[in-house]
């Protein structure tokens, strides 16, 4: 059900450029529970990164290993001066530079 309200959600907004879906591993396939494919397919709606973030999907909903690992990607470097641009670009930030 929540999947469905999230799939209406992004029919109706823009891209958005990343998509990290976190499923809980409950040990059992419930009535009406989306599989790892179908979240996978959702998180794919992304525009540059849609992944399951520390699931491994091949075994969902049973991956209890996801409880102490994490596969999910770091993200890409910011260039220091990328990230005072985008620091600045925020009025509700105070953004103090220091050499």
């Amino acid at each position: 059900m929540f999947r469905a309200g999230l799939e209406a959600y992004l029919d109706a907004t823009d891209r958005y450029d990343e998509i990290r879906v976190l499923l809980c591993n409950h040990g059992t396939e419930s009535i009406g529970l989306a599989s790892a494919e179908d979240w996978q397919r959702t998180a794919a709606r992304a525009r540059k990164i849609g992944v399951l973030t520390g699931t491994e999907a091949s075994v969902y909903p049973r991956d209890f290993a996801s409880l102490v690992r994490t596969l999910c990607p770091l993200p890409l470097p910011l260039a220091a001066e990328d990230a005072a641009a985008a620091l600045n670009a925020h009025d509700e930030i105070i953004w103090h530079p220091t050499n």
